[in-house]
């Protein structure tokens, strides 16, 4: 088909961009209009339920937000856009974002899908890659190419996608929640298997096990003399390694930061780098067999076991790392600092709102329940079994939803820039088939 012409944003609205009200989020007044920045808004284009603010009327009036009025992150998450939904209620804006009031001579929503293109997006990573300041002004913003057909295509293309994207968007959500109850299942055996043992190690029906699922916290669950309650630091050595201060910066090393860590995945992340270029947080001396336990936002469980390792290797001291002592078996005691106990006692310990931390000499004194050598071993090589099995449907899972999010872009772009024809699209049933191979593609994988 012939691709749409196009015009700037700035043509097709009835007023210039504008920004949003540069105030303090500091009320919570449920009559005055609600507040709306950048935050307050999930992925999906809905308000968020536990982040209300609101603003006196005098000052929201001229921020006041109608039917088709469309938002545009103005620095942060620059490139997202919103656009107003009638279940929002009253709402105003903040100045983190840019609004884009779009003349009744085309259809908003259709400018919003434009707006989630391709090519919108090549062009703000264009904007973004010429500016070393991760913002998009309102002026920017105008000048952006929307494509425009006819208005009564207009709406048969945004009717089309406003269906299409729905359908797509509830199989991406069931799987979403697929990977979060693995997620918790995977949990479940880990926090199970150190805690009770394999088979009948501890009874499921004792007093105590019922004690510890009631609160997260550690009790005498291992009800069996078989089993045996020490603190941390009595299992392992903690921080045994540090850089010497005279190292030259010139020495290269392998660099993993809490953020390059996770209890699911465990090392996701080294960056190759030199000592002089290495944040003045890379001091940490890890070995093979090493456990990582994350002291600072320790609800984010950024904990793993060190498995390969390169002799230039390098953490964070934001890291505890944990050293096991010969009679203990270091992947046992991996899963066992995962466990939901353990897990639960360190977040307990740590100190802060937004940036909750715990010394690592409060965390060895933490309790671990664990049996006898050989029973660890047993319980280590069943949770590697087990949970890789879980992994691997995780991975499967996410791969189905990557390639469900990337057909959702190619539809939208190619539904706004006239790359097919919608309605012999619907009617032939292509999103359905084209859902059907993406299920067959990641079986077969």
């Amino acid at each position: 088909m012939t691709a749409f012409p196009t015009r700037r944003l700035k043509l097709i609205c009835d007023e210039p961009l504008k920004y949003g009200a540069n105030a303090a989020a500091q009320y919570d007044d449920p009559d005055w209009p609600r507040f709306v920045r950048i935050s307050d808004i999930t992925e999906s284009g809905q308000l968020k339920n536990d982040t209300y603010r609101s603003l006196p009327p005098e000052i929201a009036m001229g921020y006041l937000l109608k039917e088709g009025d469309i938002l545009l992150a103005r620095s942060g998450s620059i490139g997202r856009s919103f656009i107003y939904k009638q279940e929002w209620g009253e709402v105003c804006f903040a100045g983190y974002l840019i609004r884009a009031r779009v003349s009744k001579k085309h259809d908003p929503r259709f400018v919003y899908w434009s707006l989630n293109s391709s090519n919108y997006w090549s062009w703000i990573e264009s904007i973004a890659m010429r500016s070393t300041i991760q913002n998009v002004s309102a002026e920017r913003y105008a000048e952006f190419h929307v494509p425009l057909p006819s208005v009564a295509t207009q709406h048969c293309i945004a009717d089309f996608l406003d269906k299409e994207t729905d359908r797509i968007d509830q199989v991406i959500g069931k799987k979403q929640r697929l990977i979060e109850l693995l997620a918790e299942k995977r949990q479940a055996l880990i926090t199970r298997a150190v805690t009770r043992g394999l088979d009948t190690e501890v009874p499921d029906k004792s007093e105590d096990t019922r004690a510890s699922e009631g609160d997260g916290g550690i009790r005498n669950i291992a009800n069996s003399s078989n089993w045996q309650f020490r603190r941390l630091k009595n299992l392992a050595t903690y921080n045994d390694e540090v850089l010497a201060e005279n190292i030259s910066g010139d020495m290269e090393i392998d660099y993993v930061e809490i953020s390059g860590v996770s209890a699911s995945r465990g090392i996701e992340e080294i960056q190759r780098t030199t000592f002089g270029q290495a944040p003045s947080r890379a001091r940490r001396k890890v070995q093979k067999g090493d456990i990582l336990i994350s002291t600072v936002r320790t609800y984010l469980r950024a904990m793993a076991t060190v498995t390969e390792i390169s002799t230039e290797m390098i953490v964070s001291t934001g890291f505890c790392v944990i050293r096991p002592a010969s009679h203990i078996d270091g992947a046992f005691l991996g899963w066992a600092v995962q466990s939901k106990p353990f897990v639960y006692e360190t977040i307990k310990h740590s100190v802060g709102v937004s940036y909750p931390a715990i010394n690592a000499s409060e965390l060895v004194n933490i309790n671990i329940s664990f049996p006898n050598r050989a029973t660890q071993k047993a319980i280590a090589n069943f949770l590697d079994r087990e949970t890789d099995r879980i992994d691997q449907i995780t991975e499967k899972t996410q791969q189905s939803i990557d390639l469900l999010s990337e057909y959702r872009s190619t539809l939208i772009t190619a539904a706004v820039t006239g790359q097919i024809d919608v309605t012999n699209w619907k009617m032939n049933g292509a999103t359905d088939r084209r859902l059907d191979q993406i299920e067959e593609a990641i079986e077969e994988a």
